[in-house]
């Protein structure tokens, strides 16, 4: 789930997340402490290159995860952005804007509003997502109110460029919120959200395969070192994800080659 929070600027994270039927690979950059971009590579493993869809088995998913032993699978890559348009205050929440798949075909293409607002141990977020991450369509767009072009959504973007056509546009949007609750033990967070992302309408054929007994998603997250983020959850209380990241300060090595005053 999208938040309006932001690592430090010069922060550099690369991590890999598992969820069947995915392997993602990402690259997170934060060259200002109000811009984030990501690079993320999106094996669909039970997707073959040519498209057929096989069927989805969370079991060999899991054995194979690290191997990276089985059929061929189909990838997609994708590059998001995140800007921030205001800082937290004492009664404000941060209020952030950001785009999700923002080349090519878009697969995972979604737009999104956020804010975010910490209240003691808990940081309480509550968003409007577009495209993919409004696909519970909750009610109509809201900026069909200004020109009804914002009701159509580019069906194929073209490949390679900007779909300025597709931004903010269509039919599907949708809210989504979330908690997380900072716990008493260093490091350790409990996260529980509510996705406006509807399973059954996932790309590559992949939404009828896929179900999910609540509209919640869950998580365990846990940082036992500054420069090292793991985290373990449940998705739609059915299907289990698990992401391991390292982070490092960037500037920290572009000081190592600065001339001493």
């Amino acid at each position: 789930m999208p938040s309006a929070r932001f690592a430090p600027a010069g922060l550099v994270e690369f991590g890999v997340v598992a969820r069947a039927p995915y392997r993602r690979l990402y690259l997170r950059l934060n060259p200002f402490d109000w811009l984030e971009v990501v690079y993320r590579r999106d094996e669909i493993t039970n997707v073959l290159p040519d498209g057929t869809v096989l069927p989805l088995a969370q079991g060999s998913f899991f054995r194979h995860f690290l191997s990276g032993s089985g059929h061929p699978s189909l990838a997609d890559r994708s590059f998001d952005l995140k800007v921030r348009l205001w800082e937290e205050g004492r009664l404000r929440p941060a209020f952030a804007i950001g785009l999700q798949d923002i080349f090519g075909r878009a697969a995972f293409g979604g737009e999104y509003f956020v804010l975010t607002k910490r209240i003691g141990d808990l940081d309480f977020t509550a968003g409007l997502g577009f495209g993919y991450l409004g696909t519970r369509r909750h009610f109509g767009n809201p900026f069909a109110l200004f020109s009804n072009r914002y009701n159509r959504r580019n069906p194929d973007p073209a490949p390679g460029g900007l779909n300025f056509d597709s931004y903010f546009q269509g039919r599907d949007v949708a809210l989504f919120g979330g908690v997380e609750w900072f716990t008493p033990i260093k490091g350790l967070s409990l996260l529980a959200e509510y996705s406006g992302r509807d399973l059954t309408r996932e790309p590559f054929g992949l939404g009828a395969q896929l179900n999910e007994r609540l509209p919640l998603d869950v998580a365990l997250r846990y940082r036992p070192l500054p420069w090292i983020d793991l985290g373990l959850g449940l998705m739609g209380g059915r299907y289990v994800t698990a992401r391991a990241s390292l982070r490092f300060d960037a500037t920290k090595f572009q000081r190592l080659f600065e001339s001493p005053a």
